[in-house]
């Protein structure tokens, strides 16, 4: 097992890339801040999280993006790199725990999305509990208050990703 420091890893996965690219052209790694703008959520991802509650939850959605092989983030020993400006890069803590509120944000939103669609807002209807029954808004209720859990910090996440 050879150890390598942070330069010779940013060196060996920039000239890796480069010869990836240059065999097979097709597959070349999305840049990260394009990855992450485009990414979508789905309401199975959701479920994830209504299922298994926030920590757990989030951290099978974040394992599972990250071994998408178009991820354009790996991690190799204990210290994970992104893709961008075609280069790799070392995440810093910050900017891992800032992908995981990214995440957060995103799966709030697809939430939302869900809920607005099965729930239509209209001239009659001004409140999202107008047309719910009181089943309907318990759920609701429920579900807001597991995916807006703030007692599960991004600290928590990143630590058992990064097991």
């Amino acid at each position: 097992h050879t150890a390598y420091t942070k330069k010779e890893t940013l060196s060996i996965l920039n000239r890796q890339e480069k010869e990836d690219i240059e065999e097979v052209e097709e597959t070349e790694c999305k840049n990260y801040k394009e990855w992450i703008t485009e990414l979508q959520i789905k309401t199975t991802d959701v479920n994830i999280i209504l299922n298994k509650k926030m920590l757990r939850g989030l951290v099978t959605i974040i394992k599972t993006l990250l071994r998408q092989q178009e991820s354009p983030i790996k991690k190799i020993g204990q210290q994970y790199y992104y893709y961008d400006d075609n280069e790799w890069h070392e995440f810093t803590e910050r900017g891992l725990l800032d992908f995981i509120s990214s995440i957060r944000n995103l799966l709030l939103k697809k939430f939302n999305d869900i809920y607005c669609k099965k729930f239509p807002l209209d001239s009659e209807n001004s409140s999202i509990f107008s047309s719910m029954n009181a089943s309907e808004r318990m759920q609701y209720l429920e579900q807001v208050k597991i995916m807006t859990n703030r007692d599960v910090s991004s600290e928590q996440i990143l630590s058992l990703i990064i097991k």
